[in-house]
């Protein structure tokens, strides 16, 4: 429910190790789905749908809510002790875009489609950041969630697709493959889009 802020925070204040950070996150975030079901069977076998629903919603808006106290904002400019970005080093002009200065960029719908096909998405938060500035990190990196989310919907239905095929497994691992190898397409696309533009 917290994964876009919760994310974007930590990417400010590791700006040094951005892909680790946002891998790290995005690691815990998974590991919810491995928590949180057997509890809510357990809940479900236990009361009822209904219960287990608020049962659990009661339990996020507790922990939610305190680990709300211990959140601090990231002061605008944050630099870890020790660490000189490269921006600084080279005399480059601060590359802090809003949603506004975002979606006009071919770049970001080149970024968007890669996580729909097949894109490390823990690496995204620190890849947003450095692309178009950590400052509005947050909004920029949902915006481009949506990706995710199209990929979501039709990755499973195109997988569900496959389900009455004499091969069904072959098949859906093909498709996969097929949509990965337009990931690595788009990798290089990206590259050559951000050496031209630099």
């Amino acid at each position: 429910m917290a994964y876009g802020a919760t994310i974007s925070s930590c990417v400010k204040f590791f700006p040094d190790k951005r892909g680790l950070i946002g891998g790290l996150t995005t690691a815990a975030y998974g590991l919810s789905s491995v928590i949180l079901p057997p509890v809510a069977a357990l809940l479900v076998d236990n009361f009822d749908v209904t219960k287990a629903f608020i049962i659990v919603g009661i339990v996020f808006i507790v922990l939610m809510t305190l680990s709300a106290i211990f959140v601090e904002q990231c002061s605008q400019g944050f630099v870890p002790e020790g660490w000189t970005p490269s921006s600084m080093k080279s005399g480059a002009s601060n590359n802090d875009k809003d949603w506004k200065g975002m979606l006009p960029s071919p770049i970001f719908y080149v970024m968007m489609m890669l996580l729909c096909f097949g894109a490390f998405m823990g690496v995204f938060p620190g890849f947003a950041a450095d692309q178009f500035g950590s400052k509005n990190n947050s909004v920029n990196f949902g915006i481009m969630f949506i990706g995710f989310a199209v990929a979501g919907y039709f990755g499973s239905t195109i997988m569900a697709s496959t389900a009455n095929d004499s091969k069904p497994y072959t098949n859906a691992f093909l498709i996969a493959a097929a949509l990965n190898a337009v990931g690595i397409v788009l990798t290089f696309i990206y590259r050559a889009m951000k050496k031209k533009a630099n």
